[in-house]
């Protein structure tokens, strides 16, 4: 065939050479399955696309792009069902919207240091019935340079210290932002009882917006008790949205420097073309 290809060129104008492309990326598919295939737990099948009520576009192309299942896919044995309330009585929804505000307050601190206005505090409970602030943070990845620097990881790291104590019982996290695998699961691991958040995160959520982490792989022996959504949910996410607007027009404001054709330019495009090629044939283990 090879031998062919100059004179079939010529005779066809160019259609053999996209007869022969699409062939080639017919075989480069098959063998990307054939290897997906290989790894897969489901007996060689492609798992099923999962998407969300809440935003169904916006989950449909992250799972298709990264084309890996949810976790509640694998049939993992999970624990109590997760009890998401909402402020009950007025006492238990006046405490909740007093150290909301507090956290809110944590997240202000954060948006005028150009950092993503995310705010959290630990409080404990007494045992006679008062509840203590025991720490109070917000985020600072990009004044610490520190990816795992997030309000809720630092505010339970605060609270461990002051206590003395690693274990942070009888206490509850408040998180202005749904809180992200990481720190949901630091807050398994700290022995928080009770998570309240305002705003909910369709990016990363782990509660109950992008994934339920505590249905599929809460602890078995130090589980949290309840979560409560949505207090001052309206103040975060206007919070939120006037900051990355600010950051936009910031970006259109004082756009980066043009980069000039030179070795950059080649290095920046074999980057690009490479992990293109990545993406396309190769694809992350399932957990």
């Amino acid at each position: 065939m090879i031998l062919l290809l100059p004179s079939l060129i010529k005779r066809s104008g160019g259609m053999a050479v996209l007869a022969i492309f699409t062939i080639s990326i017919t075989i480069v598919h098959w063998i990307r399955f054939s290897i997906v295939a290989s790894f897969s737990p489901h007996d060689g099948q492609k798992p099923p696309m999962h998407v969300a009520s809440y935003q169904s576009q916006y989950k449909l192309r992250r799972h298709a792009f990264r084309n890996v299942p949810p976790p509640s896919f694998y049939s993992m044995p999970s624990s109590l069902p997760l009890k998401i309330s909402t402020t009950g009585s007025v006492s238990v929804g006046e405490r909740h919207t007093k150290f909301m505000q507090m956290a809110l307050q944590q997240a202000k601190l954060a948006g005028e240091q150009d950092e993503v206005p995310i705010g959290a505090i630990i409080v404990q409970r007494r045992p006679d019935g008062s509840f203590h602030v025991l720490s109070q943070a917000y985020n600072s990845m990009e004044s610490s340079h520190d990816a795992s620097a997030h309000a809720e990881l630092l505010a339970m790291r605060k609270a461990s210290q002051r206590i003395g104590n690693w274990r942070l019982l009888n206490t509850t996290l408040y998180s202005t932002l749904e809180p992200c695998p990481m720190c949901l699961a630091a807050a398994q691991a700290f022995r928080v009882e009770e998570i309240v958040y305002g705003a909910p995160d369709l990016r990363l959520g782990a509660v109950e917006t992008y994934m339920r982490m505590l249905d599929d792989y809460n602890h078995p022996l130090h589980q949290i008790d309840c979560v409560v959504s949505g207090v001052l949910k309206n103040e975060s996410a206007t919070m939120m949205k006037e900051f990355f607007k600010r950051r936009r027009t910031q970006a259109k404001r004082y756009p980066p420097p043009t980069m000039s054709v030179g070795s950059g330019f080649r290095s920046r495009w074999k980057y690009r073309m490479k992990n293109s090629l990545q993406k396309l044939l190769w694809r992350k283990r399932s957990p």
